[in-house]
C-alpha cells in the first residue's frame, strides 16, 4: 500500500528546481507568524531526494525569516541520524520537528498491510536520536489499515498511541 518507492520522480529535480518551488511556496504565505511543514511524500532528510546543500539552503533561508516559528519536515526513520539532525538544527536555528508515518506500532500490520519498510524499533531509534539533538517527533498513525477489521483496527490504534506516546522526542 505505501507508495513511497513509487512516488519519486524518474529524474530527481535539480537544486535550482527545488529552490524555485521553495521560493514560490514561501511567496504565497502571507501569515504574520507560522509553522512551516515540509511535506515531500518521502523524506526531507534523504539526500537522494533533497541534496544536503539544498536542504541547508532552505533551512538557512527559513532561519532568516522571522515569521517562521517552527519547521516540521516529513521523513523516514532511517534518515534520522545525528549527522542529518545536527546539520539541520544548525542551519535552521529554530524549533525543528520530524514527522514520521509510523501508522501503527504493530510490525506485522505495518509490514503485511501497509508495506512501510521499517519496524517499530526503527521508529524508536529515530525518536531517541531526535531527542538527543533537541528535535521533536510527530508520529502519524493510521486509523484503519487495509485488511484489518474495525475491531482490530480500534485496538491497534489504542495500542499504538500507548506504545508511541512515551517515546522521547
Amino acid at each position: 500500500m505505501c507508495g513511497y518507492v513509487y512516488d519519486s520522480a524518474r529524474s530527481p529535480p535539480s537544486h535550482d528546481d527545488l529552490m524555485r518551488q521553495f521560493e514560490h511556496a514561501m511567496s504565497r504565505c502571507k501569515d504574520e507568524d507560522f509553522i512551516l511543514k515540509i511535506f515531500t511524500s518521502g523524506s526531507f532528510l534523504d539526500d537522494s531526494e533533497i541534496g544536503s546543500s539544498t536542504r541547508i539552503e532552505m533551512l538557512t533561508r527559513l532561519r532568516e525569516n522571522d515569521r517562521v516559528k517552527k519547521v516540521i519536515a516529513e521523513t523516514r526513520p532511517e534518515y534520522v541520524t545525528d549527522e542529518k539532525l545536527s546539520e539541520a538544527v544548525a542551519a535552521l536555528g529554530k524549533k525543528f520537528e520530524v514527522a514520521i508515518g509510523l501508522e501503527t506500532s504493530n510490525d506485522v500490520i505495518r509490514k503485511d498491510c501497509i508495506n512501510k519498510g521499517f519496524s517499530f524499533s526503527d521508529f524508536t531509534r529515530a525518536s531517541e536520536v531526535a531527542r538527543k539533538n533537541n528535535v521533536t517527533v510527530k508520529a502519524y498513525l493510521m486509523q484503519k489499515p487495509p485488511f484489518v477489521s474495525e475491531g482490530i483496527a480500534m485496538n491497534d490504534m489504542i495500542n499504538s498511541i500507548k506504545d508511541a506516546s512515551p517515546l522521547p522526542g
